[in-house]
């Protein structure tokens, strides 16, 4: 029974220091942080405003290589197999600009064979993740297959 007894207070008392190690260390380094007039740190820039990011996406993010295709998936038989009703969206997003982002909206338009538009899929291609200035990466996202898609679409990026 002393055994346990000591046991937990090494423990708690253990604890105890690890969370101070870890507050105080984080209180130093925040009283170490440049800041401006304003009273901002200078370290971490201020978040883009909507507008500001429409604008930035306008200007420095690119879509290539978009493929739509059926979705698969591995079945139990270890062969490729089609999700019926389902299509993947593929591509790449490139940031060319100096800043970092977190979102990146494509509006991807779906049309039959007349050219018309018959729906419409609104994804978030960055899915939260920051993409990084100067940076590139791979999307995907899955969309419900229309049957009267002729392979034609065209996207936006908002």
């Amino acid at each position: 029974m002393q055994n346990k007894r000591f046991l937990l207070a090494f423990l708690v008392a253990f604890i105890a220091a690890v969370l101070s190690y870890f507050y105080i260390g984080n209180q130093d380094k925040s009283s170490n942080e440049k800041v401006s007039q304003k009273g901002r740190s200078t370290d971490s820039p201020r978040p883009m405003s909507e507008k500001e990011r429409l604008e930035y996406v306008s200007k420095f993010i690119t879509v290539d290589g978009i493929t739509i295709e059926p979705d698969t998936q591995i079945g139990p038989d270890g062969k490729t197999v089609i999700i019926e009703g389902l299509m993947r969206v593929k591509g790449d997003v490139s940031n060319s600009g100096d800043k970092n982002i977190s979102k990146v909206l494509l509006l991807l338009l779906i049309k039959d064979e007349q050219d018309k538009v018959i729906a419409t899929d609104l994804e978030d291609i960055l899915q939260g993740r920051q993409l990084d200035a100067k940076d590139q990466r791979n999307f995907s996202f899955k969309i419900r297959d229309r049957k009267e898609f002729s392979g034609r679409y065209d996207i936006r990026l908002k």
